[in-house]
């Protein structure tokens, strides 16, 4: 799971640059503190952040790009390493769940970064210097529109802040309790997927196949551990530029010609919805050849995207046909 960094905390810039640096460095160790316990180390970061002050007249993108040495330099190196710009946290919101018909506010302001940390119920990183957003909590309304009868409901949302370290103990026990969720059914597992791997996409059919499975289900703990090995292959390609590689459970790129072709290749096919660059959902069909091992007659198969930052799996259970399976 990311971290979400607040999009409104940089609303109020910070007095100088020395009080900028300070906050950075503090933002620095709560998010190495976070990653301990269990989040991913990319820092979600809203589509105008580059160009936000955190002083009077520098904005963020001046601050990592202007010259610096020793510590200072260090710093700088960390977070440019760290700030995710793709996807931005709006597009994260869409695939969450929000819609027009619905938003997240403070008073009048809307955040779309609190927003995503109240959808996934975690804590946000904040660079502080507004009042509004003080560790360890923040009430957030959010409003939706009932299409029905173009009624406004309104539901207040808490969500964690944290601006530095000193602030996550409070969050430590939710934290904790969120990445230890139960698995003991498929759909638990699906569920546990759809929260916190999110970098796949499961096809209808894949989703239906996990639901199915019964609760102690003896292979569930292997196939967590494949869609988490999944998850991460993707994360690492993302974050250092190089392929996707996942590792064990007898990781097949692909399978044979033979196995892809006519009949058989219809049925290493698979629809998934997603949304393309504007965000509105499409529909695509694939061809989920890569394959891991799940028993010596189960498999995962998936389709690995690096350029959309995705695994999309297609099916889970028996093997489907190729060259030695008919």
């Amino acid at each position: 799971m990311d971290q979400v960094f607040n999009e409104l905390s940089l609303s109020a810039s910070l007095p100088d640059n020395h009080a900028a640096h300070a906050v950075l460095l503090e933002l620095k160790k709560a998010s190495d503190k976070l990653k301990a316990l269990g989040f991913s180390p990319q820092i979600r970061v809203t589509e105008d952040f580059a160009v936000r002050h955190i002083t009077l007249g520098c904005t963020i993108r001046d601050y990592l790009k202007s010259p610096a040495a020793g510590k200072d330099k260090t710093l700088r190196q960390w977070l440019l390493m760290r700030f995710s710009s793709v996807p931005f946290v709006e597009q994260l919101c869409i695939n969450a769940g929000m819609t027009i018909l619905e938003e997240y506010v403070i008073g009048e302001d809307v955040c779309k970064g609190l927003a995503l940390a109240s959808l996934w119920d975690i804590p946000a990183l904040s660079l502080a210097g507004d009042a509004r957003f003080v560790p360890p909590h923040v009430i957030l309304t959010r409003n939706s529109l009932n299409e029905a009868d173009s009624a406004v409901s309104e539901e207040e949302c808490q969500v964690g802040l944290i601006c530095r370290e000193d602030d996550i103990p409070p969050h430590e026990k939710s934290i904790k309790a969120l990445f230890c969720q139960p698995t003991n059914t498929g759909q638990e597992l699906l569920d546990y997927a759809h929260r916190q791997l999110t970098y796949l996409i499961f096809s209808p059919v894949a989703e239906g196949q996990l639901r199915d499975m019964p609760k102690g289900y003896v292979w569930l703990p292997r196939i967590r551990k494949i869609l988490e090995e999944l998850q991460r292959a993707m994360q690492e390609a993302v974050e250092t530029g190089q392929a996707f590689a996942p590792r064990g459970f007898n990781y097949t790129p692909a399978e044979s010609d033979t196995a892809t072709q006519g009949k058989k290749g219809k049925k290493h096919t698979f629809s998934f919805e997603d949304t393309d660059a504007q965000g509105n959902a499409v529909q695509r069909s694939l061809l989920c050849e890569s394959h891991m091992r799940i028993t010596d007659g189960d498999r995962v198969y998936f389709y690995a995207d690096t350029g959309k930052e995705t695994v999309y799996v297609g099916h889970v259970g028996e093997h489907l046909p190729g060259k030695k399976y008919g």
